[in-house]
């Protein structure tokens, strides 16, 4: 977490030189949803300086033991203007074998980005 650059409020989340991962998010699959959900939506505010970064937006949902489903989102592919605050906004189908009790969780990866990398206000919603 860094104040060095905000979409809104004074802190966000960063990877780059140095950080392999970000601060994220996880919480068991059944506390997001009253039912099982089928597809969610992830918003979030990106801040990418150039088409050569190589950051992704982690999904991963697994048991104990195992990961039963990992998605990563190259974020200088999923968007258009660099060097500025994008949104981003991705539906993501979740596998079949996911249960309640799995965890959900949300990060950046650096993947050796080589200039940092922002993330700012997220929003997971079920989409189905």
């Amino acid at each position: 977490i860094t104040p060095e650059k905000a979409h809104s409020g004074k802190y966000s989340l960063t990877v780059g030189p140095g950080i392999e991962y970000s601060a994220g998010f996880g919480v068991p699959l059944g506390q997001l949803s009253a039912t099982k959900p089928r597809k969610i939506n992830v918003k979030a505010w990106v801040w990418v300086p150039n088409a050569e970064s190589t950051a992704m937006l982690v999904v991963q949902v697994g048991g104990a033991q195992s990961t039963i489903m990992w998605e990563g989102l190259r974020l200088s592919n999923k968007i258009n203007t660099y060097g500025q605050w994008t949104e981003l906004n991705e539906s993501i189908v979740l596998n079949p074998n996911v249960a309640y009790e799995n965890s959900f969780s949300v990060y950046l990866w650096s993947q050796n980005t080589p200039a940092p990398v922002y993330l700012d206000d997220l929003v997971i919603t079920e989409a189905e």
